[in-house]
């Protein structure tokens, strides 16, 4: 059995001193899931063709949010754990690191309607993130509280 892997980008700034990360709205069209919106973060599952996982979020981020990883940027894997054979990696990716103009309007995706991008304050992010983004979420703040992280110039 293959295993699967899906990679996410954990984005986030400072304003004012102040901890935020971006997460987008999302919407399937499925009739299954009709109505049911999710807040998340920016991501998706590894391709065949993506060269390693760092591809797999360059070619995710580009196609969900328009923004491109700034040359020679490399981002912090923090998160990468497997759960009834899903595997998930967070990369955490500071504003900053990105050139180009964030995505403005709505975009289907696949299965998904991609519709707002949003910032939050862990505090918010916590309560609206969808629950298998949780652990992402989680790893992200200590990292960034606990100074696991430098600043990014």
């Amino acid at each position: 059995m293959t295993e699967k892997v899906w990679v996410f980008a954990i984005i986030y700034r400072y304003v004012k001193g102040r901890l935020e990360f971006l997460l987008q709205e999302s919407q399937s069209v499925l009739p299954k899931y009709s109505g049911e919106i999710q807040m998340k973060f920016v991501g998706g599952g590894f391709e065949p063709y993506d060269e390693n996982h760092f591809a797999t979020l360059s070619r995710e981020i580009e196609s969900e949010i328009f923004l491109s990883l700034k040359l020679g940027f490399v981002p912090r894997r923090i998160h990468d754990m497997t759960h009834r054979g899903l595997r998930k990696i967070g990369f955490l990716v500071p504003l900053g690191a990105f050139v180009g103009k964030i995505r403005e309007v709505p975009l289907q995706d696949g299965t998904d309607m991609l519709l707002g991008l949003y910032w939050y304050s862990p505090e918010e992010a916590e309560r609206k993130i969808y629950s298998t983004h949780k652990p992402l979420l989680r790893s992200a703040v200590w990292q960034l509280t606990n100074n696991k992280v430098g600043p990014v110039k």
